[in-house]
């Protein structure tokens, strides 16, 4: 039980993630731009600081694919170490 929970949590961490991510970029792409008006880039950057902070992708979990572990993780092979070793023997 507490496995598909967890499995549902994350997908619907990365979908909100990937959202707020499109958005981050495209208000960071006007703020940096030279060639609008100074209200605009700091309309963009305002919006910027409102986004939610703890929805990036640097606060991804890797989890293993078989047991869901979150600690000790391959990111090549999406495995943790117990089931890299169990598997290679």
């Amino acid at each position: 039980m507490k496995l598909k929970y967890l499995l549902r949590k994350d997908k619907a961490f990365r979908a909100i993630t990937l959202k707020i991510d499109l958005l981050r970029l495209q208000y960071k792409a006007v703020f940096h731009n030279c060639n609008l008006l100074i209200n605009e880039r700091v309309l963009a950057f305002r919006l910027l600081t409102k986004l939610l902070k703890n929805r990036s992708t640097t606060r991804y979990k890797t989890r293993c694919i078989i047991t869901n572990r979150s600690r000790s993780n391959y990111r090549r092979f999406k495995l943790s170490r117990l089931q890299f070793r169990r598997m290679a023997s």
